[in-house]
């Protein structure tokens, strides 16, 4: 988990929504998941593993526009 560090100095974890919205997911992406044809409530702790694992778009892009030019 990430801790954010907030205005007053404190320290808290991003939630998996905030996960989600840095990986480029729409809100509650992870939410729900497929247990086998079931489709149920995602715990938080799957929710930031999917997050984690996830490739950001964005910087596949952004790294693919660079290398681009030597191909």
């Amino acid at each position: 988990m990430q801790l954010l560090r907030e205005p007053n100095g404190e320290y808290r974890n991003l939630t998996p929504i905030e996960c989600e919205r840095l990986q480029g997911f729409p809100d509650n992406h992870t939410a729900f998941g497929d247990y086998d044809g079931e489709v149920l409530p995602m715990n938080k702790t799957q929710r930031y593993k999917q997050c984690g694992n996830a490739v950001t778009v964005d910087i596949v892009q952004a790294i693919a526009e660079k290398l681009k030019p030597f191909f």
